[in-house]
């Protein structure tokens, strides 16, 4: 049951199945470190580069990276990245498990109250990770 509700939390955008879980969680934070922690955290030309119209936040989480949406004057004083609220996405890498292979899946996070999905930022976001992947597996 757990497998069959999986895609219901977040909710699930995307998922790919990966051969080396270790090594593809190690290429996505080395990812999300290149594409948007280098200025991507307010407008500007670094933002633009990175396909985004909304600046961004990023963490690593245990199994992965999560990129928050901070648009300027939205952020509460003091609250930091947990305070951000107008979403993101978690882009998560799980181990294989008894019969099912390891997984990248992306899904969203943060969205507070009343606060529409940013899909143009997720949709840049998910396809540069489609495209980077594919690019990446091709130097093999």
């Amino acid at each position: 049951w757990e497998e069959l509700f999986l895609p219901l939390v977040g909710p699930e955008l995307w998922r790919l199945e990966v051969d080396e879980p270790r090594r593809a969680l190690a290429w996505l934070r080395g990812w999300a470190d290149f594409n948007y922690c280098r200025g991507a955290n307010r407008p500007g030309s670094a933002m633009r580069r990175a396909g985004l119209k909304t600046p961004v936040e990023v963490r690593e989480v245990p199994r992965g990276v999560c990129i928050k949406f901070a648009p300027p004057g939205e952020r509460t004083v003091g609250s930091g990245f947990d305070g951000l609220e107008e979403g993101g996405l978690e882009i998560l890498v799980d181990e294989e498990r008894n019969d099912r292979p390891g997984r990248m899946r992306a899904r969203r996070c943060s969205y507070g109250w009343r606060k529409k999905p940013r899909e143009g930022s997720e949709r840049a976001i998910l396809s540069k990770l489609r495209r980077d992947w594919a690019q990446t597996l091709s130097f093999r």
